[in-house]
């Protein structure tokens, strides 16, 4: 199993990347996204686990793509529906403060994985 979980990309733009994820969309994320971020720790693999290293996914984005990334996210079209209302331009204004002068950061995903061995 793998997956990727939360991106990171400096203190500020996590702490207002991880409000929008839990405060904003916290009732509008199916029940997968929650697996993701325990691990898949819940799940019982048919095999016994290997361990397998930690694992980082990184790009160089703007703050257009970190948007247009957003813009993915189930929750944000589950709460569109359920509200009529767009939730990430709020967010892209809190985000455009905190972005800073760069017009590009590193974003970073740590990639979940886990995986198991036929004896």
């Amino acid at each position: 199993m793998w997956s990727y979980g939360l991106v990171s990309i400096e203190p500020s733009v996590d702490r207002v990347l991880r409000a929008f994820y839990h405060d904003t969309l916290g009732d509008y994320w199916p029940a997968e996204p929650a697996m993701v971020d325990r691990g898949y720790a819940d799940i019982a693999l048919p095999y016994p686990e290997i361990v397998a290293p930690r694992f980082t996914m990184e790009a160089e984005w703007t703050l257009d793509h970190l948007g247009g990334f957003l813009s993915t996210w189930s929750a944000v079209g589950r709460y569109r529906a359920a509200t009529h209302r767009d939730p990430r331009p709020g967010v892209m204004e809190r985000l455009r403060k905190d972005w800073g002068d760069s017009s590009h950061r590193m974003a970073n995903w740590p990639l979940i994985v886990r995986v198991a061995r036929r004896p």
